[in-house]
């Protein structure tokens, strides 16, 4: 049974795991994080990237797993349509124009749609389908296929992006799946906010604002680099402080202040915790209101009231981050590790790493293993699609044709026990067969001297009368 690798691209960090399939629950057996390479002209270092991979795992064993990866860097819309059930092939034609009519700004004719049947509804007696489409540029998903032009063992069957996967770790939990849920996902370049109904996806939104700007903005501000104002941050997350932020007067007199005593003395303390703090509040209030931003949005769109949040990506392990965030947002926050847990089986060591590896989980847990068009957005290119729904095929009929063979052998077996019981039978009435003439002549002879007894007996009587 081949095993599930997720591949989440990010812009900073790629993400990798590899899920072995159980007869009872699939378990999460390996996962691997490296800096995404890039060459001169940032583009992706494809050899270097290939290396990482193989020291993730032989190429030996990447031939028989089942690779899925992320539509890395691929700028993408989404929309929902409600049309009329037809056939499939004149689905296709609907979809394609419908999508290009409502896109804005029009698409170019590089672009590429997908889309899934998310729902059938009948309305006023009539059959009509609820169906997600995506829109992504080709040269996105031909730079994704060059990367494994030079390790073909390793090539995926399965291109999606993260907000579409992601909306398959809430299939084993019932209660997700009835509440309108929104993900945000806070990576190194941008913010990602996807909202679900019904478990799927229904509103995608990418803000470009990330844990990169933040770093800048501190290193900026406090006069360090930018490998140091990171390690800042994952050290001191949002410093907890009892000032009222809201009299900022008071706060750079404080401030001021404090830097002078500093000054005043020897010390290693080379950035101010308060200062530190006041720049947080900046950024914070930034991401509070883009997501009530998008939040009003949905509202107006779909007349329905975000109910959960789940935070995920590098950002959201930040120290007090997203604490502070649920104070000024509001909503119920919803515990990514259930959501995992219910999936696969993982161990302690991962599971602090949930927020981080969670995407590429999702893109694992939604490798189609058989043909479902229907409920799949794939970005694979068709003549890869068709190829592995051949494979699928031969591997069906390879199974089949074995347990043919195994029936047909159990058959055999069956026949040849009998076949030798047969001939043991036979030959126990063959050497009866061939003691029935010795017995036949005895019993003419018994007869021939019964008759002479029955002569000797008539004289015997005579003659005594």
């Amino acid at each position: 049974m081949a095993n599930l690798v997720g591949i989440d691209v990010g812009s900073y960090i790629t993400k990798v795991v590899l899920i072995e399939r159980r007869r009872t629950k699939k378990a999460l057996v390996k996962f691997f994080s490296f800096k995404t390479p890039y060459t001169s002209n940032f583009s992706l270092d494809h050899k270097e990237f290939i290396n990482q991979l193989t020291s993730f795992l032989p190429p030996r064993k990447w031939e028989r797993v089942y690779v899925g990866i992320n539509t890395c860097f691929s700028p993408i819309t989404v929309l929902t349509l409600d049309l009329p059930k037809m056939r499939k092939r004149e689905l296709n034609i609907a979809v394609i124009n419908e999508a290009r009519r409502k896109v804005i700004p029009p698409p170019e004719l590089d672009t590429i749609f997908e889309y899934a049947i998310l729902e059938e509804e009948i309305v006023e007696r009539k059959a009509r389908y609820k169906i997600l489409v995506i829109r992504t540029e080709r040269n996105f998903i031909d730079e994704i296929m060059r990367i494994f032009d030079i390790f073909p063992e390793a090539s995926p069957v399965f291109i999606s992006p993260l907000c579409f996967t992601f909306s398959n770790l809430f299939l084993a939990h019932l209660p997700f799946i009835n509440k309108d849920i929104a993900s945000i996902d806070i990576g190194f370049t941008s913010m990602d906010i996807s909202i679900f109904q019904k478990g799927k996806l229904s509103f995608y939104r990418n803000i470009k604002f990330g844990l990169k700007d933040i770093i800048s903005h501190f290193s900026e501000s406090l006069g360090l680099k930018f490998e140091e104002t990171e390690a800042l941050i994952k050290k001191e997350g949002i410093p907890q402080i009892d000032i009222d932020l809201s009299d900022r007067v008071k706060i750079a007199e404080e401030i001021m202040r404090q830097k002078y005593e500093i000054s005043q003395k020897v010390s290693e303390e080379r950035v101010n915790i308060l200062e530190l703090r006041m720049l947080w509040q900046t950024e914070i209030e930034r991401i509070v209101q883009e997501i009530r931003r998008t939040f009003v949005y949905y509202k107006q769109q779909e007349k329905r009231n975000v109910e959960g949040l789940i935070f995920l990506g590098g950002a959201s392990q930040i120290k007090g981050l997203v604490s502070f965030l649920d104070t000024q947002i509001g909503g119920e926050i919803l515990p990514l590790d259930l959501l995992i847990k219910e999936n696969i089986e993982v161990d302690s060591e991962f599971e602090k790493e949930i927020p981080t590896f969670a995407s590429s989980v999702s893109i694992a847990l939604s490798i189609p293993l058989a043909k479902k068009e229907e409920a799949t957005i794939n970005f694979l290119p068709v003549s890869l699609k068709k190829r592995e729904y051949r494979l699928i095929r031969q591997i069906e009929a390879i199974v089949i044709g074995a347990i043919l063979l195994v029936f047909s052998f159990l058959g055999w077996m069956k026949l040849s026990v009998e076949n030798i019981a047969l001939k043991n039978k036979l030959e126990k009435i063959e050497k009866k067969l061939k003691g029935t003439p010795l017995l036949l002549t005895t019993l003419e002879n018994f007869k021939e001297k019964e008759l002479v007894i029955k002569r000797r007996s008539k004289v015997v009587d005579y003659l005594l009368k």
